[in-house]
């Protein structure tokens, strides 16, 4: 046996060692709180929260204090001679010092809506961030579901080939004893050893393609650090069986209403269509923006100066004053009338992005729905020829027994049997995943 081949085949059953099931819920709650985009995503929600709060502290009045020091060097002022004890200081100069303290508190009036749409644009980008975050979320979600069921679907081709080994093992060692009485041809003994040899080969191809996958679900779980996996829990099949059903017998009109009901939803629902709505509002609201720059501002300013002579006692000269600010753009060299129009062309590039967009999410919803029903046709298509095979197994069984048929015949029905069980565990485990997407295209 190929070492490689073995190695990775000891790693498959020794992650399945008393491992801890999983559910699927479960699984993607820990992918999420694993995973680094996520960690992100709540950062940069984190930032718009506050670049929304920012926005709103542009409407208050703002205080500053102010403390200004003037040193006039062409300007002296004459300090007079004093007396200390027995020594006399002589009268001298020196620069002439000046010492401002003042508070000023500044309240805009009217910008033409430039902070009103400043801070609608920063609410705006906070519902956007807020929708990243769940974008990321449904991506971890649907991969962590692809290879949950990826996983469920192997473990049960396993035991399915394994059923068919030991079939095979049996007739194998049924047909050498046949062949030493006499009964049996050296063929037979051949052609299942062919078979019994040939389904180990796939039993060995099953459980490294599965370990390759328990590789990946480590990775997708952020359990690097451990050598204990938990696995996904089994799904019973037998509870979508009826949902099953019911597709399967959906005229193709009844069809087309379930396509146009999840196209409503998704066109209500989807958070990639939602994004892309955002996207444009900011830019209808940038627009308005840049508009604002033709009108005129008005601002109120207070000040109150309570020091301005040649000490810093604060006990100076007080006055105070209001001044009303009031700015009109009249010529700007056409600034603002270019950058409005570069606006506009973003506008209808994103108009396009959008109807693009929405016209890909429809198509996708459409070929993955219509790929539902199909697989739906084909399980109760599965369903029907497994119950065929299996029967016809058993018939073919009982005549080999009545010496009426030969192993050949035997041999077809044991191949028809596992073939059509494979197609039905596919098909399947592809309905349950397409089931899933659906439901992260078309919900919030």
């Amino acid at each position: 046996m190929n070492h490689k081949m073995l190695v990775l085949i000891c790693l498959a059953l020794s992650l399945n060692l008393f491992a801890k099931e999983i559910s699927l819920s479960e699984a993607q709650n820990l992918a999420k709180k694993q995973n680094r985009s996520m960690k992100n995503s709540e950062y940069s929600l984190r930032s718009a929260e506050w670049q929304k709060k920012n926005a709103l502290t542009q409407f208050f009045p703002k205080i500053t204090l102010n403390e200004t020091a003037v040193r006039f060097d062409k300007e002296q002022i004459i300090m007079p001679s004093f007396t200390i004890g027995a020594f006399t200081i002589p009268e001298s100069k020196m620069p002439k010092q000046n010492y401002t303290t003042e508070l000023n508190i500044n309240q805009t009036l009217f910008t033409g809506g430039k902070l009103f749409l400043n801070y609608r644009i920063s609410s705006l980008l906070l519902k956007q961030s807020a929708i990243a975050g769940r974008i990321s979320e449904q991506d971890i979600e649907l991969s962590t579901a692809g290879l949950y069921f990826q996983i469920l679907k192997i473990n049960d081709l396993i035991s399915l080939m394994e059923e068919s080994r030991k079939s095979y093992k049996d007739h194998y060692d049924k047909a050498l004893i046949k062949q030493k009485n006499g009964t049996a041809l050296m063929s037979e003994v051949l052609q299942w050893k062919l078979k019994y040899e040939e389904s180990e080969s796939t039993v060995k191809s099953l459980n490294s393609t599965k370990s390759v996958l328990l590789q990946s679900w480590k990775l997708q779980l952020g359990l690097n650090n451990t050598d204990e996996i938990p696995v996904p829990s089994i799904i019973q099949i037998s509870d979508f069986l009826p949902e099953i059903k019911e597709l399967n017998n959906l005229n193709d009109s009844q069809r087309n209403t379930i396509i146009q009901e999840t196209l409503t939803k998704s066109k209500i629902n989807n958070n990639n269509l939602k994004s892309v709505k955002l996207s444009k509002k900011i830019l209808d609201n940038s627009i308005l923006m840049s508009k604002t720059d033709f009108l005129p501002t008005l601002a109120l300013n207070y000040n109150y100066q309570f020091e301005n002579d040649n000490k810093l006692n604060f006990s100076g000269n007080e006055n105070w004053k209001i001044i009303a600010y009031l700015s009109v753009p009249l010529f700007n060299s056409g600034s603002v009338y270019t950058s409005s129009k570069m606006k506009e062309f973003e506008i209808k590039k994103q108009m396009n992005e959008l109807e693009y967009y929405e016209d890909q999410t429809d198509l996708l919803i459409r070929k993955t729905q219509t790929e539902k029903f199909d697989l739906a046709d084909k399980i109760n298509t599965d369903i029907t020829n497994l119950e065929l095979a299996n029967e016809n197994k058993r018939q073919i069984s009982q005549l080999l027994n009545q010496g009426m048929l030969t192993f050949n015949d035997q041999m077809d029905s044991e191949l028809l049997y596992l073939s059509v069980y494979t197609a039905y565990i596919s098909d399947i485990y592809d309905f349950l995943y397409k089931r899933y997407e659906l439901i992260n295209l078309s919900e919030d």
